[in-house]
């Protein structure tokens, strides 16, 4: 039986909004994004006990199984915690660089370029750090984890 509770974490612009999105659509569950949940329409950042509650809220409304698209490992944990699986899509550099560029020249709906210039900056900083995290918890849990290559996501 596959599993109903599923993550999807990985580095930013690799694909996981899409990847997860399909994935719960093969599921039949649905999709929760940690970047609507974290973000409000204002643009800023949620605080984390908003963010947790309006987690709670999302995968309480979705019992019978969901797809959380993003990493709130350490930030909260709640969806981590609950996780029947979690899926690394895994991508370098070389994949989410270019997509990043072009989020600050053309920005996503709700985002405004400095948002996603930010962003693109975190990205470059973290990435390596984020990488090796994602390699230590998959190691930690393997059974849980699957690492799926975002240049090619699939999970056969």
């Amino acid at each position: 039986m596959p599993p109903r509770r599923v993550q999807v974490v990985g580095p930013q612009a690799a694909g996981k909004t899409r990847f997860a999105r399909g994935l719960a659509a093969e599921l039949g569950v649905p999709l929760v994004e940690v970047d609507v949940l974290v973000r409000l329409p204002d643009g800023t950042m949620a605080d984390v006990g908003s963010y947790r509650a309006a987690c709670v809220r999302a995968l309480g409304d979705a019992a019978d199984g969901w797809v959380v698209d993003g990493d709130d490992v350490e930030q909260v944990g709640i969806a981590y915690a609950s996780a029947d699986a979690v899926v690394w899509l895994d991508a370098g550099l070389s994949t989410t660089l270019p997509r990043l560029v072009r989020r600050v020249v053309r920005p996503r709906r709700g985002w405004s370029r400095a948002a996603e210039a930010r962003a693109l900056r975190w990205a470059l900083a973290h990435h390596a750090s984020d990488r090796h995290r994602w390699s230590a918890l998959a190691a930690q849990d393997p059974a849980r984890w699957r690492r799926v290559d975002a240049r090619r996501p699939t999970l056969v």
